[in-house]
């Protein structure tokens, strides 16, 4: 067991060696192994979790996009079940991109998908919103047939007091009793609110940056935290961060959403909270990944006083108005 463990570690920082290293060749060999001909053109998009590419191939359709996974964070029956989902969602005619391959390449796993069109918007008229709220309607309508055996969960409190137990030798002293206090209370109210009867099969990452427009429909992209949960963690990320603009934008998009399935409006109260423990997990994430280098040019204020007092501001704005 012993010898077992310190073999599964070295392979798992030989790994991580890999992808945080990872170079044109390593790229090109792992794509000829699924028998793919690249010509040797291939530029990297950004991508904070995971190293995306998108390569030039030989024949049809000429461009397709290269996902390497994080080492370690999902194992190989996550992303199976990630790609059943979509699987799902498009066995059922709504417009998702789904990968072409799953294979293994230095100790990563990594997957092949079809190149895509479509951009962002910059900013999203009611139309919009609400052809957004009938795409979103239509995603939980699927999502809530099947269930997730391995992916994550929302669970509380673990997801946010475990995201706590991570910051507390991250957080500037100063301002540490303040965060703590403000992080569990949020943690405390989603733990007696947030009901697991009510959860299912969600999208998980559902902000604006992951919805592109092909010019006549909007579809969303980037499942890669799809995960068991409330479907009000995908309605709030669509909102805007101007308090005033948000109540408007929620209308527009729950007329969509309401066409095709009945969104109950006492989750509302979910979103404040759950804005509150995404700022937990997503400064928790940052911590776990900061031996990776590019996360250090990334955020470059994350060991600042500044960083931790402008948090815990939003934390306890979020909490004492629970």
């Amino acid at each position: 067991m012993i010898v077992y463990s310190v073999c599964r570690a070295t392979a798992e920082l030989m790994a991580k060696n890999s992808f945080y290293h990872l170079d044109p060749n390593s790229v090109l060999l792992a794509v000829e192994k699924l028998k793919f001909k690249p010509t040797g053109r291939y530029w990297q998009l950004n991508s904070y979790e995971n190293r995306v590419f998108d390569l030039e191939i030989e024949g049809d359709p000429g461009r397709v996009v290269v996902k390497f996974y994080r080492p370690s964070r999902w194992t190989k029956e996550q992303i199976k079940e990630e790609h059943g989902f979509l699987s799902d969602l498009a066995e059922n005619g709504i417009t998702v991109v789904q990968a072409k391959n799953l294979d293994e390449f230095d100790g990563m796993y990594f997957s092949v998908w079809p190149k895509v069109q479509g951009r962002m918007l910059d900013e999203l008229l009611p139309n919009d919103l609400k052809s957004i709220g009938r795409q979103l309607g239509q995603i939980h309508n699927v999502g809530v047939q099947k269930n997730f055996r391995v992916r994550p969960n929302w669970k509380m409190p673990a997801r946010g007091s475990d995201s706590l137990k991570v910051l507390e030798n991250w957080v500037a002293r100063e301002v540490w009793e303040r965060y703590r206090i403000a992080g569990n209370k949020i943690v405390s109210y989603l733990n007696k609110n947030l009901s697991a009867n009510k959860f299912q099969r969600i999208h998980g990452d559902c902000h604006r940056g992951n919805i592109l427009s092909t010019g006549k429909e909007f579809f969303f992209v980037d499942f890669d935290d799809c995960g068991t949960g409330p479907v009000a963690q995908d309605i709030w990320m669509l909102l805007p961060p101007e308090e005033e603009q948000r109540a408007e934008d929620l209308e527009f998009l729950l007329e969509g959403y309401n066409e095709f399935r009945d969104f109950d409006e006492s989750d509302i109260d979910l979103f404040e909270p759950l804005r509150g423990l995404r700022i937990l997990n997503y400064s928790a994430w940052i911590a776990q990944r900061w031996t990776d280098p590019s996360f250090l040019q990334l955020f470059p204020d994350f060991r600042s006083y500044n960083w931790w007092a402008e948090e815990v501001e939003t934390l306890e704005r979020i909490a004492w108005g629970l």
